[in-house]
């Protein structure tokens, strides 16, 4: 998770919003190997 979120804030961290980051942030602290359903509706917008 951590990987993956770190991956998509290099890519795009000149473009995303504050929010945005932060969110990803914590996506990259979680100690689950998975995302819930919500999370990942939000990764795929």
């Amino acid at each position: 998770m951590r990987q993956v979120c770190d991956r998509i804030g290099r890519v795009y961290s000149r473009e995303l919003e504050e929010s945005v980051q932060k969110f990803l942030e914590m996506l990259g602290k979680l100690k689950r190997a998975y995302l819930t359903e919500l999370e990942e509706k939000v990764l795929s917008l």
